[in-house]
C-alpha cells in the first residue's frame, strides 16, 4: 500500500502540485532519474532522493484511485522515466546483472502484466522480481544462521531492504522480520564487516522505525547535497520534507568496531558507528519535537516553538548565523533535549541488537552516563548576546529575545500554540496561566518557572498571589510550579558532582565551567540558594497574609529543612566560611523556613564532624566543620518541628 505520509511531504510544503509538474515535464523526470543514479555516492542529493520515492507513491495512489490514469500522457511520461530507473538501479552479483528497481519500487505492485509488458517487452520485469526474491531469501537465511556474507552480498541485501523499507504495517519490527534479522546480523559481526554507503544507508533507513514515537515515516539520507546546495553540517533535520540529512563525506566510511564516541557526552572528533547512530538519533529527536507541536497536551514542544520563532526573526538563530550559532547552539534546549534523547535511544538500540559481552556492557553504561551528563548541561548552559556580549542563563536569553520577536512580529505568535499559552502579545509571561496549569514536569517548563523565580519582581509576584479573588488552588498551582525550580537544580547539582567535566570538552557553550573551573559546584550552590531564598520569602509572605497554611504546603516542609543537607553531602570539602555566612543570616531572620533550614543544616554538619572525628585520633586545628560550629555556638537550639510564630 502506498504511504500517504510520503506523499503529503511535498504536497503540503509546495505552492503547487510538484508531482504533476514532474509528470507533465519529461525533462524534469529525466533530471530526477539522473539524481537517483547518484545514490550511494558523494553526489547524492537528499531532497531529490526523497522526492523520487514520494513521486512513486503518488503515482501508486493515482492508479489505485483512478485506473484511467494509466491512459494519460502523465503516466506515459512516467513509464519512460521508469525505464531509466530500472536501468540505473542495477548491480553486479556473481558476474550477473540484477535489476533491483522491480523488487523495491512500490509502483510495480500496482501494474498488471499487460502494463508491465508495454514498459519492458517480454515481461522480463517479473523474471527479475522472482530472481531478486530468491537471492534475498537465501541471503536472509544465511544471516539468520549467522553465516558469513561477502561484501558483495551485504551490499546487495542492504540495497534491497533499504529501498523496500521492509517493515510490517504497524511500524513494529518483530523478531522474525527481515530488517530485524539484518540489523542483528550486522551488530553481531561488526569486527568482520566493512562499512559501505549501501550498508550504512540501510542502517539509517531502519533507525526511524526503531526510534518510534511518530518518527517512523521520517526518512534518512546519506548525502552531501540538499536541493543542489552543498551542506557543511554533519547532519540536520529538514522539517519541510520530514527527513534527516547525514553528510556523506563525513560518514560514508565509518569505523564499525570502535566506540570511542561514547566516551564523552558530545563529540565531533570520532568517526565510528556509535557516533553515526547517535547523530541520527539526535536528528530524529528533532523530528519528534516537531511532531509534538501538534500535541496540545504535551508542553515540552514549547522549546521547539521558541527556537523556530527566534530562527525566523534573528540572524543569530537562522541557518546563516555561523559564529553566533557555534557559540549558542549547544545551549538551545532543543539541542540538549535531542542529545539526551539520542543517548537514551542509543542505549536501547545497543541493548537490543549488539551481542552480549563486556563491550556491550561498557557501551550501554557510557550511554547512560552521557544521558545524565547531558541533563547536567542545563545547569551551566549560558548564551552570549552577539551584540551586547551579555551572558544569560540559556532560556532567560531566549525569553528576552522572544519578547523582542513578539514585538517585531506579534502575528507570528498565532503559529505557535504552546508558547501562545504562556506568553502574551507583549512577550510577557502569563502568571495567570501558571496559576491554572502545571508546566513544571518538562525541562522547558522548569526553565520558564526558573525565569519567573529569578527575574520576575518578587513584590509583584506576592501582590498577584495576595490579590482578592485568587483561590487557594491557584496559589498552590503556581507554588507547585515554582518549588520544583530549586529542587530540580539541586538534583542536577548532585548529578554534576558525579560527572567528569572532561565529558563537556567539546560542548561549545560552557562559559561557566571555563570561568569557574574548580569552583563550579559552589557557583551552582549559590544559585540554588538564591532561588531557594526567593521562593521561601514568597511563601513566608503568603503565610503572613494567611493565603497559605502549613497543612497546604506540608509536602514541601522536609524539602525546606533538608535542602542544604541534600547538596552538601555531594560536595567534597565544602567551603564552610561561605555556608557559615549564609546560615547566620538565615538563623537570625524572621523567615521560619530559613530558620529551620539553618538549624537543621548546623545539626547535620555537627553529625558529619562527629563522624569524621570518630575515624581519626588526631584533629587539625583548621578543621573547617569544627570552626563553623564554634562560630555558631550561640545558635538557637529550638527544634525545627516545634518552632512556632504568629502569622
Amino acid at each position: 500500500m502506498y504511504n500517504k505520509k510520503y506523499i503529503s511531504t511535498f504536497l503540503s510544503n509546495e505552492k503547487e502540485n510538484i508531482y504533476l509538474n514532474y509528470l507533465r515535464d519529461s525533462t524534469l523526470l529525466d533530471q530526477l532519474s539522473r539524481q537517483y543514479k547518484q545514490k550511494y555516492t558523494e553526489k547524492a542529493d537528499a531532497y531529490y532522493l526523497c522526492l523520487k520515492e514520494s513521486l512513486d507513491h503518488y503515482v501508486a495512489m493515482l492508479i489505485h484511485n483512478n485506473p484511467d490514469f494509466l491512459q494519460t500522457r502523465e503516466f506515459y511520461n512516467y513509464t519512460q522515466y521508469l525505464k531509466r530507473l530500472v536501468k540505473n538501479n542495477q548491480v553486479k552479483y556473481k558476474g550477473e546483472t540484477l535489476y533491483i528497481e522491480p523488487s523495491t519500487n512500490i509502483i510495480f505492485s500496482y501494474l498488471n502484466k499487460e502494463i508491465l509488458s508495454k514498459i519492458y517487452p517480454g515481461n522480463t520485469l517479473n523474471e527479475h522480481k522472482e530472481k531478486n526474491k530468491g537471492i534475498k531469501n537465501r541471503l536472509l537465511s544465511k544471516m539468520k544462521k549467522n553465516d558469513t556474507l561477502t561484501r558483495e552480498e551485504l551490499n546487495l541485501i542492504s540495497r534491497i531492504l533499504e529501498s523496500q523499507k521492509d517493515f510490517d504495517k504497524n511500524g513494529t519490527v518483530f523478531s522474525d522480520s527481515n530488517y530485524d534479522t539484518f540489523i542483528r546480523y550486522v551488530f553481531n559481526n561488526l569486527d568482520n564487516i566493512t562499512a559501505t554507503p549501501e550498508l550504512l544507508q540501510a542502517i539509517l533507513t531502519f533507525m526511524p522505525n526503531n526510534y518510534q514515537e511518530k518518527t517512523e515515516d521520517t526518512r534518512v539520507f546519506l548525502a552531501n547535497f540538499m536541493k543542489g546546495k552543498k551542506q557543511t553540517s554533519l547532519a540536520f533535520y529538514n522539517s519541510n520534507i520530514d527527513s534527516v540529512f547525514i553528510q556523506f563525506d563525513r560518514f560514508h566510511n565509518v569505523r564499525l568496531n570502535t566506540f570511542l564516541s561514547t566516551e564523552v557526552s558530545r563529540t565531533y572528533l570520532e568517526n565510528d558507528i556509535m557516533f553515526l547512530i547517535f547523530v541520527q538519533c539526535h536528528e530524529l529527536s528533532h523530528s519528534y519535537q516537531n511532531k509534538q507541536t501538534n500535541n496540545l497536551f504535551n508542553f515540552e514542544s514549547a522549546s521547539y516553538e521558541i527556537n523556530q520563532y527566534l530562527r525566523a526573526i534573528f540572524n543569530d538563530y537562522n541557518s546563516d548565523r555561523k559564529k553566533n550559532f557555534e557559540g549558542n547552539h549547544d545551549s538551545d534546549e532543543i539541542e540538549i533535549d535531542a542529545d539526551q534523547r539520542g543517548w537514551k535511544k542509543c542505549r536501547y538500540f545497543i541493548k537490543k541488537y549488539m551481542k552480549d559481552g563486556k563491550q556491550k556492557e561498557r557501551i550501554i553504561n557510557n550511554c547512560r552516563k552521557n544521558y545524565e551528563a547531558t541533563n547536567c548541561r542545563r545547569a551551566f548552559s549560558i548564551k552570549k548576546d552577539p551584540e551586547s556580549k551579555e551572558m544569560l542563563r540559556y532560556l532567560d536569553y531566549d525569553i528576552k529575545k522572544l519578547k523582542e520577536a513578539i514585538e517585531i512580529n506579534p502575528e507570528g505568535l498565532k503559529r505557535f500554540a504552546h508558547i501562545a499559552k504562556v506568553f502574551d502579545n507583549s512577550g510577557d509571561i502569563k502568571i495567570d496561566y501558571l496559576m491554572e496549569k502545571k508546566i513544571i514536569d518538562t525541562p522547558v517548563g522548569r526553565e520558564i518557572c526558573n525565569h519567573i523565580l529569578n527575574q520576575y519582581p518578587q513584590e509583584l509576584l506576592i501582590k498577584k498571589l495576595s490579590a482578592e479573588g485568587v483561590t487557594s488552588n491557584q496559589i498552590l498551582t503556581l507554588l507547585e510550579n515554582l518549588v520544583h525550580v530549586p529542587h530540580e537544580n539541586a538534583l542536577v547539582l548532585r548529578e554534576l558532582n558525579n560527572v567528569d567535566l572532561e565529558t563537556y570538552k567539546e560542548v561549545t557553550s560552557k562559559y561557566r565551567i571555563t570561568e569557574q573551573k574548580e569552583n563550579i559546584h559552589y557557583y551552582y550552590f549559590a544559585e540554588c540558594t538564591h532561588q531557594f531564598v526567593r521562593f521561601t520569602k514568597i511563601l513566608d509572605q503568603l503565610q503572613r497574609n494567611r493565603k497559605v497554611s502549613l497543612p497546604d504546603i506540608k509536602s514541601y516542609y522536609d524539602f525546606f529543612r533538608n535542602y542544604y543537607e541534600e547538596m552538601l553531602q555531594n560536595i567534597k570539602n565544602p567551603n564552610i566560611e561561605r555556608i557559615n555566612s549564609q546560615l547566620e543570616k538565615f538563623r537570625t531572620s524572621e523567615n521560619i523556613y530559613l530558620m529551620n533550614l539553618a538549624v537543621n543544616t548546623i545539626n547535620y554538619i555537627r553529625w558529619k564532624n562527629e563522624e569524621a572525628s570518630a575515624l581519626s585520633d588526631t584533629r587539625s586545628d583548621k578543621n573547617q566543620l569544627n570552626d563553623m560550629l564554634n562560630d555558631l555556638k550561640s545558635q538557637s537550639t529550638a527544634s525545627p518541628t516545634t518552632h512556632s510564630r504568629k502569622n
